[in-house]
């Protein structure tokens, strides 16, 4: 009985039947004017038509583009109501507003922190992409830099433990899915210490990405125990664009000297 309520109860059963519910609901409405199939049916075209041009002409990547025009082509009608409802990603214009000044003030930041790279060997190619992923993509070249690829997660962890250990002002983390286990608890321990030491310890997991592996209000936790935490997009089951807003990233930075990113699996 225990386990049936605790089955029940269970945040992530909640939400998928609640979603059900709504593309139900959703579906019923389109069944309900069939008899109006032929009108229906050439508003659809019309509408799939622009939504794929929109997207064949958006900036995004083309695996994302190929991943929602398929089931646009070869999912009548429901292809383009599940794509107007779950593929775009709208921010309000105070959101907006928020993200430009964070913007504007990273590259007044990296203009007075960061100069040109000098191509020594004076290869074209690599001064052009240079400029290109300063100027282009927010990302700056940095000089006296090093980088390390680890090809598994276990050595990626390792090392990521000992520069954790090292680390003497801040620890700043952010990953779509933490689970509890032998390697988040023994950063956690890291962290914990950290910032009883006085550390600005902070870390951000994406609900969505965290729904079956973490507690709800986990974060709660993190901020009993002197961690500031954020849970990025708290997942609501309600259908709409900021469904799909997600973040996926996977990065540790240490002090502004050390960055670990990738996934420790």
């Amino acid at each position: 009985m225990k386990n049936l309520i605790k089955l029940v109860s269970n945040r992530a059963i909640i939400i998928g039947l609640l979603i059900l519910l709504q593309l139900g609901l959703l579906f019923a409405i389109i069944f309900r004017f069939q008899e109006y199939f032929v009108y229906f049916y050439t508003t659809y075209i019309i509408v799939s038509a622009a939504v794929i041009i929109k997207i064949v002409n958006s900036r995004t990547n083309p695996a994302y583009k190929i991943a929602w025009i398929i089931p646009i082509m070869l999912i009548p009608i429901f292809g383009t109501v599940i794509y107007l409802v779950f593929g775009r990603i709208r921010f309000t214009k105070e959101d907006k507003r928020k993200m430009s000044r964070i913007q504007e003030k990273e590259m007044e930041l990296m203009q007075e922190t960061v100069k040109a790279v000098q191509i020594e060997d004076g290869n074209h190619d690599a001064v052009i992409q240079s400029n290109y992923l300063t100027q282009y993509g927010e990302g700056a070249l940095f000089k006296n830099t090093t980088s390390q690829y680890y090809p598994l997660g276990e050595d990626a962890f390792k090392a990521m433990l000992e520069e954790l250990e090292k680390a003497e002002k801040y620890i700043f983390m952010e990953y779509f899915i933490v689970e509890e286990g032998k390697m988040w608890d023994a950063i956690l321990e890291v962290l914990v210490r950290k910032a009883k030491e006085g550390l600005d310890v902070r870390f951000i997991y994406d609900d969505f990405g965290c729904l079956y592996t973490l507690p709800h209000h986990y974060y709660r936790k993190l901020e009993n125990l002197g961690i500031k935490s954020c849970v990025f997009n708290p997942f609501v089951p309600v259908l709409s664009s900021i469904f799909n807003n997600r973040n996926h990233r996977k990065i540790t930075v240490i002090d502004g000297k050390v960055a670990f990113t990738g996934e420790l699996t």
